[in-house]
């Protein structure tokens, strides 16, 4: 007879509820950012943060995401980025730049580390939608609105454009809560209904960028998800084309409509004399000057770029040499950014990390099968959701070194890791051995449903 597996100890075992409950009240006091309001002296996300390291160091489960190709694609990336500091027009700057992106890395390994069932999963993304939506709420009760676009300030997200896209990221876990089948019908309603105010205060914000990436996010569900889904996301999208127009401020809807050309009026501006049609079309050429310089700066600084976030330095000097003034804006393009401060190599990396995430989440709901196979599938598709909400809208915004990367490919890891290499194999042994017990395919599935459930 093949002897059992040995038992988990019950040492370890603490120590990973342990780990997993840190980070989840890390990941809850970051992306709520109620911490940055009224608990700043606490330092919670760093203590947390901290917390789960050595966690992750003791049971050692800190490097469980170097299993997956996405996790190596980020240390290398990382690699990379730390090489270029000392090339760098401004060292202490690219210095304090790269303890940013560890933090946004760690990130990563923290959720590889601690999620290790679909059930903690689950919970995971209930405490991202709900830390989202204490930071909607508050930024709709509290937020200021500067030439009439939602933001909170002195906040990790307060930004309007970072706003938006940290509530457009967050809006597809509540509808991947809402499709469990644990969830009752009132509860699916009730999960439905709480990413409702989420949505208005996406669209306060007036992110362009943002509204790209939802866009882009409603086109994906359609494609994907058959003829069902596709009416359902087409009706859902003429409803709320007609909140956008009812209930927005008029200066929203003009800058909206700068995506689409000029205006219908004439003269665009609030009732504080701001023109916001010009100041819209102002910053649309600007971020075209913007990226224009920075794809000069990557062909100039092709290996090792100007340094980790020293765009707005080099652009001076560039702009300075044309007889025109610095920007003192970044590259408003997260992969530009990756590649005039980092170089080319380093941009492939950060292309490889998400071509790594999206091969993950396709790969689980096409394989996705067995008794959780549609929960499986379900968590695919919303976590891809997710990641194309990211990526259009980072097509417009500054967002490279931000935790939002690290934090979708720990989560779609996660998936895979708990769906693909922690699934006990068949124990080779004499046939007669199983022949009064239980087959070993029947063990096999009864200990994968096991894991995967627990």
């Amino acid at each position: 007879m093949t002897p059992a597996p040995a038992a988990v100890p019950e040492r370890t075992a603490l120590l990973d509820r342990l780990g997993f409950v840190l980070n989840l009240g890390f990941l809850l006091a970051t992306l709520s950012c109620i911490t940055d309001v009224g608990l700043g002296r606490m330092h919670l996300p760093a203590v947390l943060g901290a917390a789960v390291l050595v966690t992750g160091l003791v049971t050692r489960r800190l490097f469980r995401g170097l299993r997956e190709p996405v996790g190596k694609a980020l240390v290398g990336l990382t690699a990379l980025m730390a090489l270029s500091v000392p090339f760098s027009v401004w060292r202490g700057g690219s210095y304090e730049a790269l303890i940013g992106w560890m933090k946004s890395l760690a990130v990563y390994f923290m959720i590889t580390g601690f999620v290790l069932s679909l059930e903690q999963l689950r919970t995971t993304a209930k405490v991202i939608a709900i830390s989202v939506l204490i930071l909607a709420i508050m930024s709709l009760v509290n937020g200021s609105s500067a030439a009439g676009r939602l933001g909170l300030e002195s906040v990790k997200f307060g930004n309007p454009n970072d706003l938006a896209q940290v509530l457009l990221m967050a809006v597809p876990m509540w509808w991947l809560l809402a499709s469990s089948r644990s969830t009752s019908g009132i509860a699916k309603i009730f999960a439905f209904a709480l990413s409702a105010p989420m949505l208005v205060a996406f669209l306060r914000t007036g992110s362009r960028a943002g509204l790209v990436g939802f866009v882009a996010m409603l086109s994906y569900s359609c494609v994907s998800g058959g003829a069902k889904r596709a009416m359902a996301v087409g009706l859902g999208g003429v409803l709320l084309a007609g909140v956008v127009f009812l209930t927005l401020p008029s200066q929203l809807r003009q800058r909206f409509f700068v995506l689409f050309g000029q205006p219908e009026e004439e003269s665009v501006a609030d009732q504080a004399g701001i023109d916001i049609y010009g100041g819209a079309t102002g910053s649309a050429a600007q971020r075209w000057m913007l990226l224009k310089d920075s794809m000069t700066l990557t062909f100039r600084h092709p290996l090792l770029g100007v340094g980790l976030g020293q765009f707005q330095t080099a652009q001076r000097e560039l702009a300075a040499s044309r007889g025109d003034l610095p920007a003192w804006r970044l590259t408003h393009n997260s992969f530009t950014q990756v590649s005039s401060e980092n170089g080319i190599p380093a941009l492939l990396l950060y292309l490889w990390s998400i071509t790594e995430t999206v091969r993950i989440l396709r790969r689980a709901r096409r394989q996705a099968a067995g008794p959780h196979g549609d929960e499986i599938a379900n968590a695919a598709l919303f976590l891809m959701l997710s990641l194309i909400g990211f990526l259009a809208s980072a097509m417009f915004a500054s967002v490279a070194y931000g935790m939002q990367l690290p934090m979708l490919a720990g989560m779609a890891a996660a998936l895979s890791l708990l769906t693909r290499h922690e699934a006990p194999r068949p124990v080779a042994g004499p046939v007669h051995a199983y022949r009064k017990s239980v087959p070993p395919t029947s063990r096999t599935t009864a200990a994968s449903a096991g894991r995967l459930q627990r």
